[in-house]
C-alpha cells in the first residue's frame, strides 16, 4: 500500500474544501493506505469540535463524519505549530494521535516515499 499525506489549509470558513479534503483522506484510509494529515493556516481550527460539528458540504455530507473516521482509526494528524500558536491552540487541547509539528516534517516525508496531496 501507499503512504499519503494530506496538507489541509481550509477550515470551517470554507466548508466544501475542508470537508472534501478530509473525505479524500478517509477514502485512502478505507482503501488500506497509510495516511497522515497536516493542518495549516485556518485548518488548525478543525481541532475544535465546536467549530467543526456543523460544517457541511453542499451535498449534505458533514466534515465530522469524515473526521470521526480519522479519530476512530487513530490516524496521525499534525497541526502546524506556528499556525496553532497564532490562533491560541495548544497541544493539550488536541485529540489523541494529534500533535503540533513544524512544516519541515511534512517536507521530509517526501524523502521517505510519502505522496502529498494539498487542499
Amino acid at each position: 500500500m501507499s503512504k499519503y499525506q494530506f496538507i489541509i489549509s481550509a477550515g470551517p470558513e470554507n466548508p466544501v474544501r475542508a470537508t472534501r479534503s478530509v473525505m479524500f483522506a478517509t477514502k485512502a484510509v478505507d482503501d488500506g493506505h497509510e495516511v497522515s494529515l497536516f493542518l495549516v493556516d485556518d485548518a488548525v481550527y478543525l481541532t475544535n469540535p465546536a467549530l467543526t460539528e456543523h460544517v457541511r458540504a453542499a451535498t449534505g455530507d458533514t466534515l465530522m463524519q469524515y473526521l470521526q473516521v480519522i479519530l476512530d482509526q487513530n490516524i496521525e494528524v499534525m497541526v502546524c505549530l506556528p499556525c496553532a500558536k497564532a490562533r491560541g491552540i495548544n497541544e493539550s487541547a488536541l485529540p489523541s494521535h494529534w500533535r503540533l509539528a513544524k512544516g519541515i516534517e511534512v517536507i521530509r516525508r517526501n524523502e521517505d516515499g510519502w505522496n502529498t496531496w494539498t487542499f
